[in-house]
């Protein structure tokens, strides 16, 4: 499942490490997550928002769309997992415009990557 952590820091627990941005997570550990009060304060607070439907079940790519998963991809900077987004889209509705949006994420995150890397030699 996905969790998006609109927060500013990295959130540690039951098997989880939530950074800012869309995380994708094992739905039990999310389960006993969210049994432990403070985080459970998070999710009330919006803090950390599953990606669901509205009967509490958890989206897939599939689920979602366009635009959900444009906001969705707009802070997400994990490359494995976009890399895993656009495997799902590719067997699942296949949508160029999904597809597209992935790629262009994730060559961007790779561009960062790439930028700090190369100012970090250079000191």
């Amino acid at each position: 499942m996905l969790v998006k952590n609109e927060g500013e820091f990295i959130y540690h627990g039951e098997g989880l490490r939530l950074v800012p941005g869309t995380n994708a997570v094992n739905a039990d550990h999310w389960k006993t997550f969210i049994k432990i009060p403070l985080n459970q304060h998070l999710v009330d607070d919006g803090v950390l928002i599953p990606v669901e439907d509205i009967d509490g079940k958890a989206k897939t790519l599939a689920d979602m769309t366009n635009s959900e998963i444009s906001a969705m991809l707009r802070d997400t900077h994990d490359l494995q997992l976009l890399a895993d987004l656009g495997e799902e889209e590719a067997q699942g509705k296949n949508r160029k415009g999904v597809l597209e949006a992935i790629t262009k994420q994730a060559e961007s995150v790779q561009a960062d990557l790439d930028k700090a890397k190369a100012e970090s030699e250079q000191n």
